[in-house]
Order: C-alpha cells, then structure tokens, then sequence
C-alpha cells in the first residue's frame, strides 16, 4: 500500500476493479440477463466476459497513447475545446449513472432494512456519503475497499456456495434455445455492466508500476524469477479481477436463477435480494451480513 503520494498499488486496483464491477451487477446482473437472453442467459454472461476482455485491451490502449489521463491528453494534443466536449460527455454519462445508482440502492434499502424511511432521506445520504468519499481522493477510496475486500466477499461466496444446494437444474437447462440475436443482445446488455472498468482511462497514471520484489540471500540480493507469461504486471491483476467478478457474476446468476426461476428472476430489477431471502441457511448472520 501506498500512503499519501496520491498512488495506488496494483492489488489495489484489482480490488477496486472487482467492487466497481460486482455492486452494481450483484443487483441486476440476473434480471437483466433472463430478460435479454431468456434460457440462454448463461451463454450470454460468458460473452459479456469477453466483450470485457476486449474491453480492457482497447482501455489499455487508450491509457498507452494518452499516458492515463484523457482529459489532460485531449487539452494538450486537441485544444480546450475538444477536452471540454470530453469532459462534457463524460459529465452527463456520470450524472446519469449517478441517478441510477442511487435510486437503484435507494430502493433495495428501503424494500429491504429501512422501510419505514423516506427514500429521498436514503437518496440524499447516499449522495453525502459518497461525496465524502470523492473528497479524499482516490488513494483513501483504495485502501477503504481494500479493507472491505474480504469483509463482504468471503461472507458472499460462502452464501452463494451453500445456496448452489437449493438450485433446479430444470430452471437452468437446457441451454441453446434461443436465437442467436437475442443471445447476442443478452451478452451486450450483461455487459453494459462491466463498463465501469472504464474509470481506468482517467486513473491508470495514479497506479503504481512496481517491480518484482527482490530477496536477500546473504550478501547478495536476487530477483525472483518468473515465467514470461506470468510477469507480475498491471494487465495480470486487472485480468484477474475481471475473473474474480466474473465467477461471482455467475455464482450469483446460477443460485438466483436457480432458485427463483425464469419468470420470477425477471420480475423484479433486483430479483438477487429476492433470492437472498429464500435462500434457507443455518442462522441468520449471512442473510443479515
């Protein structure tokens, strides 16, 4: 970790990468995909994953020729202009993700813990909240989600794993039975929801780009070496995080699914809460959790 020199390590963006991605598609993921691509909603979630692989090749790409910064490279290559109509477009698409979210979470709060609370008092501390947390800047935004990482993660895949014991099968299979178009449609729209990875077009120049760590072995000091093909790179933890996500993307689509159905899954936008409800485990802490 990295203190104060407004840097991140490169476990960090994993993390963050895999909490960007996974609080939105943890709500909406399986609605969103039965609703699409209907049976073959699986085969879609797999699509999506490589649209998302493709995706971070081209964000890498970009973050190559603009040093990580669009905004700063658009002002200095294209003129104010053409950085302010970037920035602009990028506004707007914020401000409209921002309504989502907000009214999305301020919903599953009030459905779910605080029912007899005004949501737009939900809404309104929700957006303090995470004004607070923008105002400290994105190295204290990394160490808070490191410090989360395991706190909600571990809870959730032992939730979801014990919960693969409820499923149907019947619900799931079987799969190639839609259309190609409607497949494909579903895979666009599962992902839509890894397009946050798109924060690292603007952060990729605050990650810090560290060297394998060396060891001592009486006087003198080694590099560990590694495979070619494993080098300990930024590419390596941004893929990883896109599989760890991944896997849970699909966990959480296979228990719900499984246990709701098709048409109760595309019932409701956040058929996840739904699930978690039924779900019957030992105790009520991971409900809770």
């Amino acid at each position: 970790m990295y203190l104060d020199n407004d840097k991140i390590s490169r476990r960090q963006v994993k993390r963050l990468i895999v909490f960007n991605i996974f609080s939105i598609s943890f709500l909406i993921l399986p609605r969103i995909a039965v609703v699409s691509a209907g049976r073959d909603s699986l085969i879609a979630i797999l699509l999506a994953l490589l649209l998302a692989l493709l995706f971070i090749i081209y964000i890498g790409f970009i973050s190559k020729n603009t040093s990580g910064n669009l905004i700063k490279y658009s002002k200095d290559e294209c003129g104010k202009f053409v950085a302010f109509i970037v920035g602009v477009f990028y506004i707007i698409k914020y401000f409209a993700c921002l309504v989502l979210c907000g009214k999305l979470f301020a919903e599953v709060i009030k459905e779910s813990l605080l029912e007899d609370t005004n949501i737009r008092f939900i809404i309104l501390m929700l957006i303090l909240l995470s004004a607070y947390s923008a105002s400290k800047g994105f190295e204290v935004r990394a160490r808070i989600t490191e410090l989360l990482y395991f706190i909600v993660l571990v809870p959730l895949v032992f939730f979801l794993i014990l919960g693969l014991k409820t499923i149907d099968l019947g619900h799931i299979f079987p799969l190639f039975t839609e259309s190609r178009e409607r497949v494909f449609y579903g895979a666009y729209t599962v992902f839509i929801t890894f397009t946050s990875l798109e924060f690292l077009i603007f952060k990729m120049y605050l990650i810090e780009d560290q060297p394998r760590k060396a060891y001592s072995e009486g006087k003198e000091s080694k590099k560990v070496k590694s495979p070619k093909l494993f080098k300990n790179t930024t590419l390596n933890y941004i893929l990883s995080g896109l599989l760890i996500v991944g896997l849970i993307d699909i966990l959480v689509y296979l228990v719900t699914l499984g246990s709701l159905g098709i048409r109760n899954t595309g019932n409701k936008l956040w058929s996840t809460i739904n699930m978690i409800q039924i779900v019957d485990l030992p105790g009520s802490f991971l409900q809770r959790h």
